[in-house]
């Protein structure tokens, strides 16, 4: 007679298999409204130029993105806890843009090239997990009289960016 016994136990601190992060934030401006999503970031290479994002979605339908990201022509890495500027300055750790509406068609804003306009705030940091606030004012750049929108009470848990929903 032959018995198998088979035990499974999970003594993993990381992010379970269906967890996509969360967000929420206020939205004023061009655009009102309170919103909610899911959080994930990811660090990646294209024809040499390297980026470390967080990415801010919802789904079903997919009605909003909030991309916040740093480039380099060197390798980046997960950022450690503290305060960071979004805009796209010289002295910007990351810049930051809203989008809306069809993925064909998107209403873009993104923060500007004459300031800083916002803040991102990590307060925890892991390979498994990042958790903080974030804030910034955008101007919509396909529109002439620069349409603007603030971004406010933002807070995030975004997981690592694996397969499904938040791929591009």
């Amino acid at each position: 007679m032959l018995v198998v016994l088979i035990s499974c136990s999970d003594d993993s601190t990381g992010p379970e298999a269906n967890d996509l992060g969360e967000a929420s934030f206020v939205i004023s401006g061009a655009v009102e409204g309170q919103k909610e999503g899911f959080a994930n970031f990811r660090a990646f290479e294209m024809s040499g130029v390297h980026t470390w994002d967080i990415l801010i979605i919802d789904a079903q339908p997919r009605s909003f993105e909030i991309s916040i990201s740093a480039f380099s022509n060197e390798p980046l890495s997960r950022p450690s806890t503290g305060t960071y500027q979004l805009g796209l300055t010289q002295d910007s750790d990351y810049a930051a843009s809203y989008s809306e509406g069809s993925l064909a068609q998107p209403d873009s804003y993104t923060t500007t090239f004459n300031e800083n306009t916002g803040t991102l705030v990590i307060t925890s940091s892991s390979d498994d997990e990042i958790e903080g606030t974030f804030e910034f004012t955008a101007v919509n750049i396909d529109e002439e009289d620069t349409e603007q929108i603030s971004i406010s009470n933002g807070q995030f848990r975004a997981v690592p960016r694996v397969g499904g929903i938040a791929q591009d």
